[in-house]
């Protein structure tokens, strides 16, 4: 799958699980990031909330479990 592909993926994911985009950077019920593609790790082009996923716990934990791919 190509990285475009994915994403879009994850956001028909999103619609179907009714996510609805209300409040720009508000709560919501379902957001799918793409963290890592291959040996590539993802960076935020917008800002936001986003751009220091890489210095959270609650996304760091999972992916120091999950292990070299």
């Amino acid at each position: 799958m190509r990285p475009r592909a994915l994403l879009a993926f994850c956001l028909d994911a999103e619609r179907a699980l009714k996510r609805e985009r209300r409040e720009r950077w508000g709560p919501r019920i379902v957001d799918i990031d793409i963290l890592a593609f291959g040996d590539r790790l993802s960076a935020s082009r917008v800002g936001g909330p986003a751009s220091a996923h890489f210095e959270r716990a609650f996304v760091l934990v999972p992916l120091a479990k999950s292990g070299p791919t």
